[in-house]
């Protein structure tokens, strides 16, 4: 059998429609997709029928990212003579739609026939290992749906568990590729999903974001299901700091998953197990059996919300009219913090996982380079496994964030909106206008000054150049707000080093030898997941010492520390908790100071809240912006 694993590349190949090209959009909205082959193998079909069929029964129905049998746009070839594997994947929670239900077949269309195809279905796991478990050939394809149904052996029990990878193999001819006129159909207008369309380029499947969906859907026989069902496919609902007595602005997407058609479904939308809101749609496009469509919703946050960590519930109360049976798809929880107050952040943490191996590395290192310079942006570069700048304790991070290479986060924070990565590249950017990678990365760390932290960052540094000692000290703040929201808190502390001259690679085979990397990751003077810090009446103190290895230079090196919640070991299971509430950073030997309470405020004044020119106000009238809170003896900068 072939076996895959996940590799994300983008793809070096443009795709034509009519004569007008079409290229590959490789922004961050790409995602990562399976797969690499590592060996290939065809399955005999004894029984399959010698050609398309082309109609599904009553109780089969075709899943995918194309809606029924709908065609948008017809005729796409890839320019270059050859045969094609293509695709696309389901993830599990697609996939648990149609929990109990069976695979049978996979359906794709064409503009007009290939001749002789094979259809193919890969198994994929959560960590996007998986393995074929179907291929088989197509005698002859024709203009339309071509439906090919597996023989009962061959037939798929769907668990919810997993996901699956499925296509065609698909044929351009030289006529084909020089009139520019293919026999690829799609769906929509734009691209749905970075798993929607899929092409095997060598030993990977990549993504192409820029045309619209692959008419490509697997059989299911749904027969097992109810008459009436509605599933919750997905909900996007912004940054997960919301704050108290604000409105979550909810955007769900879901699916007519039963066997008859529906004119109205309600929803309820429940934080935790308190009260829930209500809201009742008229379907459109979910009354057809299969269908789906998109609905907006403001939830608001009551006043009475605690701080801390909380599940906004979304599920299905009504199918027309009548109370929805209890069912796991027509559930949905998303997790979000709510809060009144924080610290004003200090600096935004930019980290790049990147690599001596790749081309864009040069594309983007400058620019990353430029974003350094500024006073609210921290950027450290971590190279993969192997190469000569990698530090081996910190290579868990590219396992947890790299797609690609390079890619950042901001704050390590997971911006949701869709997508399957915490993670970001602006590597198609620099090759055309480099300017927009600096751009790009500065829209991330501006939208991040509007997010709350609960922590201070103050660093002391020096150094004795006789025993080439490093000593740190770091200090600060912690917000009344953190225990409820994290628990208890860790501080992490790195050094980071310019103008360190090695092998990159520029293009093609051609490699440097006295390529400059900045902001390169040197060491930890924590652990790598950060020490548990103390709280001691709000506040928190840590001393560290380090020796410098006599190769490293003193005057390029800089001290990086920031908080974030404490962990024992970070993984995909709590990585969205692993957020970097705030950072700060010096050059070695220098000082970076907290600035969170305001000089002229007398220590004498009364718990409240005041403006910055020192006006008390009261805490129901405080507009949104910059106040500073007095409580306990202590004074912070807060936003509000």
């Amino acid at each position: 059998m072939k076996k895959i694993s996940i590799l994300m590349m983008l793809l070096m190949q443009c795709l034509f429609m009519s004569a007008q090209q079409v290229e590959i959009d490789a922004s961050r909205g790409v995602a990562y997709v399976p797969a690499h082959i590592q060996g290939k193998s065809v399955m005999a079909a004894p029984a399959m029928a010698g050609g398309p069929q082309r109609a599904l029964a009553s109780t089969e129905r075709g899943v995918g990212y194309s809606q029924g049998d709908s065609i948008t746009v017809k005729g796409v070839c890839v320019a270059t003579a050859g045969s094609y594997d293509m695709g696309a994947m389901l993830t599990a929670k697609m996939m648990n739609n149609y929990k109990g239900c069976k695979i049978v077949g996979v359906r794709f269309a064409l503009s007009k026939s290939i001749g002789s195809s094979n259809i193919f279905i890969y198994k994929v796991d959560s960590q996007g290992h998986g393995e074929e478990v179907v291929r088989n050939k197509v005698r002859r394809t024709a203009e339309g749906w071509n439906d090919v149904r597996l023989n009962s052996a061959q037939e798929i029990e769907i668990t919810g568990e997993d996901q699956f990878l499925f296509g065609f193999t698909y044929n351009e001819t030289e006529e084909m590729a020089a009139s520019k006129k293919g026999a690829l159909c799609f769906y929509g207008n734009k691209v749905s999903s970075g798993y929607s369309t899929l092409i095997l380029q060598g030993e990977d499947f990549m993504s192409i974001t820029n045309i619209s969906d692959l008419c490509v859907q697997l059989i299911v026989d749904v027969s097992s299901l109810p008459k009436k069902m509605v599933s919750i496919n997905s909900m996007l609902n912004g940054v997960s700091y919301k704050k108290i007595g604000s409105e979550m602005d909810i955007m769900m997407t879901y699916t007519n998953t039963g066997l008859e058609k529906l004119e109205s479904v309600r929803f309820g939308f429940r934080i935790d197990d308190g009260e829930a809101v209500y809201k009742d749609v008229t379907t459109k496009e979910a009354s057809t059996p299969g269908m789906s469509e998109t609905m907006s919703i403001q939830i608001p946050i009551p006043e009475s919300t605690a701080v801390g960590r909380h599940n906004l519930n979304v599920f299905v109360d009504k199918i027309d009219g009548e109370a929805a049976s209890e069912s796991e798809q027509g559930k949905y929880a998303d997790p979000f913090v709510a809060y009144n107050n924080g610290f004003l952040r200090q600096q935004s943490y930019i980290e790049t996982y990147n690599s001596q191996n790749s081309a864009y590395g040069p594309l983007v290192n400058d620019e990353y380079t430029k974003v350094d310079k500024d006073n609210d942006a921290c950027v450290v570069n971590i190279y993969q496994k192997g190469e000569p700048l990698a530090v081996e304790s910190s290579l868990y991070l590219n396992d947890l964030y790299a797609y690609t290479f390079p890619c950042s986060t901001s704050n390590r924070f997971y911006y949701g909106m869709g997508e399957a990565h915490y993670a970001f590249d602006v590597n198609d950017y620099a090759a055309f206008m480099p300017s927009l990678v600096y751009d790009g990365v500065r829209v991330f760390i501006d939208e991040a000054k509007t997010f709350p932290s609960f922590a201070t960052v103050g660093i002391s540094s020096s150094f004795d150049s006789s025993t080439r000692e490093v000593s740190v000290d770091v200090s600060g703040d912690i917000a009344d707000e953190a225990p409820a929201i994290f628990g208890d808190m860790a501080l992490t502390i790195m050094l980071a080093e310019d103008n360190i001259v090695g092998n990159q690679l520029m293009g093609g085979t051609v490699v440097s030898k006295k390529y400059v990397h900045n902001q390169v990751l040197r060491a930890y003077m924590t652990q790598p997941q950060g020490d548990k810090i103390t709280n001691d009446n709000g506040k928190y103190a840590a001393h560290y010492t380090y020796t410098l290895p006599a190769e490293w230079k003193d005057a390029d090196i800089k001290v990086v520390a920031f908080v974030t919640k404490a962990f024992d070991k970070v993984t995909q299971e709590n990585m969205q908790m692993a957020d970097v509430t705030n950072c700060n950073s010096v050059k070695l030997g220098g000082t970076a100071a907290i600035n969170g309470v305001a000089a002229q405020e007398a220590s004498s004044a009364a718990d409240g809240i005041y403006t910055l020119d020192g006006v008390k106000v009261d805490s129901g009238s405080a507009l949104k912006g910059i106040y500073i809170i007095r409580h306990n003896g202590k004074s912070h900068k807060v936003m509000r």
